[in-house]
């Protein structure tokens, strides 16, 4: 009689345990698509400032990166084509924003950029500050496959070479190489159909 009470003790708790899980999944989705909606809201807010100029660029981009990183797939397909802007500047601020979303997706169009033959090239950073300041000065971009390569060593655990760091001062074209030979062998981890869906590219 005793081992019956026990086993139906047992029950009563893995049953709780599992409508507990249930519950807070349902309710962390709920979180999550309430900060989506005031993420969003805020965007749409400060995007109507454009017309105006009184926007402010680098809350403009914060409001993307962080519905990026909730998943939303129009902010996470936005930094997937600037990836491949011609434009230097608007390039090395997507691999950046890239490395903030994080997540498999994001991953897979870094290493992308492993292969692209650019040279250094210079750019303005922007036609005006984020508070309406004058161009900045011209800057040099390192080549696209070099800044993706120091990124992908921010977001992959065991990188094959390891990121700016004390041991680690500058990335080179052979550093580049064995990030490209890394990928080779660990590239269906990431770019494969179920690691790309939205669901699942959101970073921990």
């Amino acid at each position: 009689m005793n081992d019956i009470n026990r086993l139906s003790q047992i029950l009563r708790i893995m049953i709780l345990i599992i409508w507990l899980t249930v519950v807070s999944s349902g309710f962390a989705q709920q979180l999550d698509t309430e900060k989506t909606q005031i993420l969003r809201s805020q965007l749409t807010k400060e995007l109507s400032k454009i017309s105006t100029g009184q926007e402010n660029q680098g809350v403009i981009r914060k409001l993307r990166n962080d519905l990026a990183k909730t998943g939303d797939a129009l902010e996470r397909a936005s930094i997937y084509a600037n990836m491949k802007h011609n434009d230097p500047y608007v390039q090395f601020v997507a691999i950046k924003s890239a490395e903030y979303v994080g997540g498999d997706d994001m991953i897979c169009r870094l290493a992308e950029l492993l292969s692209d033959t650019n040279g250094y090239r210079s750019a303005q950073t922007a036609t005006r500050g984020p508070q309406g300041q004058p161009p900045q000065d011209v800057l040099v971009y390192a080549p696209p496959r070099i800044v993706a390569a120091r990124t992908l060593a921010n977001l992959v655990e065991n990188p094959p070479v390891a990121p700016i760091g004390k041991r680690k001062k500058l990335y080179t074209e052979d550093d580049v190489e064995k990030w490209r030979e890394w990928w080779v062998a660990n590239s269906n981890k990431y770019c494969n159909s179920s690691s790309n869906e939205v669901s699942k590219a959101k970073a921990p």
